[in-house]
Formats: C-alpha cells, structure tokens, sequence
C-alpha cells in the first residue's frame, strides 16, 4: 500500500529516460494524466507531429555543456567523468538548477523529459535533492534496431550509429539510476495498454496520477498507433556481429528489469556489456562505418 499522507506531501520528478524509444509519446501521456509539464516547451516538428514534451530551455543548456566538454547528444563515448570536477560543472548545475525552477514553480508531480539527460544523471540527481524534488526515473524503450532506423530516416546517420547511440545511452543511464525507485516501460507497452502501464508506474514510483480516471479519453486520442513511424520486419540473427549481440542483450535486460527493476542478473549482464563497451570507445577513434572486432564479444 501507498501511504496517501506520503504521497501527498512529496514532490516527486518523473524523469523520462529513452533513445529515440518513445521518450515524446511518454511524456505527453504523464503529461494528460496530471502530470506538471514545463513552461517553456520545445515545439512539434515533422518528425514528432503532437511535440516533444519537453523543456526548450534545459536543451540548450545541454547542448552548451555537452560542446564545451567535448561531446554531443549522439556521442556514443562515456562522457568524460572529470567534467564533474573542473570549474565549469558548478556554472552549469546554476543554470539548469535556474531553468528547471522557472519551468517547474509549482509542483507535486512533475514530467522531465529531455534526452540528453541520459549523460548527465548524476548532476540531474544532484539538482533535484537540492531543490527538495524526488526524482524517479521512468525509462521507456524500444527495439534497438528500430530506434537506429528512426535516427537515420530523420538525421541521414548509419544505422550503426544509432545502435552505438542506443548503446550508450542505455547502458550509462541504467548505471546511474541503481538504488532508486524506477520503472521500465516499453514502447509496445505504451501504445497497447497505457492504462496497465499508469498502474504499474504508480506502483513502482509510489505515486497518484491525478486525473488518471479523468483522462482516458484523452489519452486514447492522443496515443495513435499512426505515430510509430518504425517497426522492424526481420529479427535479428544471433551472432551476426559483435554490435547486434551487445544490443539484443542490453535489449533482453531492459526486459528483465522491467519486471523486476532490481535484478541482479540482469544487472551484472549489462556491467559486463558495459565494460566491454567502454573498452572498445576508448581504444579507437570514433569511426561510424567500420565493423566492431570480433574479439570484443563477451565470453
């Protein structure tokens, strides 16, 4: 049981977490479902026609950070851990810190959806303690391939740059989210059955939806099975390359973790993949088009 006293007294953050997996169709549903979404939102784009859900302001101040430390949203090298020690890191935790107050005033349960949050969890964690917000992480995903189909149908990138992308950000996020109460959604979830999803999430979070009974028209319409541009039609072979069997694994913990978000197993499978990930976007230089060597599997 919630303790409702509990509920009602805490500011809580849900903090959307995913790579290009529905992050949008997420957000505007806990958005519907009550939700506070930020003031200053991002606009709808041909590629995200009902919008993004997310705050315009936070994403600029992402894409500063992650340039001046030599990076970039779709980097799919870990992002330097030094960064949190140099000069810089206090600048802009101030501004986001900022940003997120203006966006955010008044709050019981607010939505944070912006992606590149994925490389910077740890200031996120930080953030929200120090304006008296408990953050849960709710990830949503999708199959691997789809996603990497859907960057290179909008951006024109390889297909192995979005696996690398969906790598990366999966596997740093799920790292730096252990210990807290989170949940995982998938994307097949969201659009099949939101309302089993809602009760789940708020199980798992130890939250109410405010208007979860009052909204289910509304998210009805919103959710159109139209909107889900990618879907793959072949599955992926075993053992075709080192790359389709870090994802499909990473892809099989997700599935794990999303009935129990604890699982050690599926905790020490990622680590392994992580680890070897990590070795391998430290040892070359970043190179889109050439296949990952096959002694980089993981025994």
């Amino acid at each position: 049981m919630i303790n409702s006293e509990k509920v009602k007294d805490e500011r809580t953050v849900l903090v959307v977490i995913g790579a290009r997996s529905g992050t949008s169709a997420l957000a505007g549903t806990l958005g519907l479902l009550g939700g506070t979404l930020p003031k200053r939102l991002m606009g709808a784009r041909s590629s995200n026609e009902k919008g993004h859900f997310e705050p315009v302001v936070i994403a600029d101040i992402h894409d500063s950070l992650l340039a001046g430390a030599g990076s970039a949203w779709d980097d799919w090298r870990p992002f330097p851990p030094g960064w949190y020690d140099t000069a810089t890191c206090p600048e802009y935790a101030d501004r986001l810190q900022a940003a997120f107050t203006e966006d955010y005033d008044d709050f019981q349960l607010a939505v944070l959806k912006e992606p590149r949050m994925a490389r910077l969890l740890p200031l996120w964690w930080r953030l929200l303690g120090q304006v008296g917000a408990r953050a849960v992480p709710v990830f949503i995903y999708r199959d691997p391939m789809e996603v990497a189909q859907s960057l290179a149908a909008r951006d024109a990138s390889t297909l192995q740059h979005g696996l690398l992308y969906w790598l990366r950000n999966q596997l740093d996020a799920e790292f730096d989210t252990r210990g807290m109460r989170r949940s995982f959604v998938l994307f097949d979830e969201l659009l099949e059955d939101w309302r089993k999803m809602a009760a789940r999430i708020e199980t798992e979070a130890g939250i109410r939806f405010p208007r979860l009974d009052a909204a289910g028209a509304e998210v009805d319409a919103f959710l159109e099975p139209r909107l889900r541009h990618q879907r793959r039609l072949v599955p992926a072979a075993a053992g075709a390359d080192v790359l389709t069997d870090w994802t499909e694994a990473v892809f099989a913990g997700f599935n794990a973790l999303r009935a129990d978000s604890a699982d050690p197993a599926a905790m020490r499978a990622l680590d392994r993949i992580r680890a070897a990930f990590n070795r391998h976007a430290r040892s070359r230089v970043l190179d889109d088009a050439a296949p990952l060597e096959a002694g980089l599997i993981l025994s």
